[in-house]
């Protein structure tokens, strides 16, 4: 479901409900109106499927930044299990 698609229900409920009236979706499940408030980013996000190494790296936040290389992590994390009898 997309936004819009969110908004017109959620509108909908909003206004059945005024009239007490339930709807319901698909499975007989009823709708339920939700307050919500859009936050626009303050720069664009761009496509959701860019999976380029420019906008991976525009996006990476510093501090998950892993202070060793993953195998050494993992050879760690194997020791430590071999150690206490894993």
């Amino acid at each position: 479901m997309d936004v819009r698609e969110f908004i017109r229900i959620n509108k909908n409920v909003q206004e059945a409900a005024a009239q007490r009236v339930t709807l319901h979706n698909e499975a007989g499940k009823p709708f339920k109106y939700y307050d919500y408030k859009i936050i626009e980013p303050d720069e664009p996000l761009g496509d959701t499927l860019d999976f380029s190494r420019a906008l991976i790296e525009r996006r990476a936040d510093p501090s998950l930044q892993l202070e060793q290389p993953p195998a050494q992590m993992l050879a760690e994390l194997v020791e430590l299990l071999r150690r206490y009898g894993y």
